[in-house]
């Protein structure tokens, strides 16, 4: 079977098959019998989902859907590796010092 494209009357079988992260990876009991006897053939053959797969799934699928997002997480980690720099690591070892003399 071919579908047409994401925002089809397909888009929810497209959703459970095909993709980045598909929705089948947070299936927990598929319905027995396979695609074949899907009491939904528009959507995800599916009997009970993994609630915590699912949020993780939706979760990391809209972090990377948004722009900003993906800036935010990418500065995060990048702050974490770089390194201080001299002046700062001065200022800092200067401000412990002054408290330290103060108590």
């Amino acid at each position: 079977i071919s579908y047409p494209g994401p925002l089809s009357f397909f888009r929810r079988k497209l959703a459970y098959d095909q993709g980045f992260w598909p929705m089948k990876h947070v299936c927990k009991t598929p319905v027995p019998g396979g695609e074949d006897f899907c009491p939904n053939a528009n959507g995800p053959c599916c009997d009970e989902w993994d609630e915590t797969k699912k949020m993780g799934r939706a979760t990391v699928l809209k972090v990377l859907a948004q722009p900003y997002a993906i800036c935010f997480v990418f500065v995060f980690f990048l702050n974490l590796v770089m390194p201080f720099d001299d002046e700062e690591l001065a200022e800092a070892h200067e401000k412990k010092s002054g408290e330290k003399a103060d108590a």
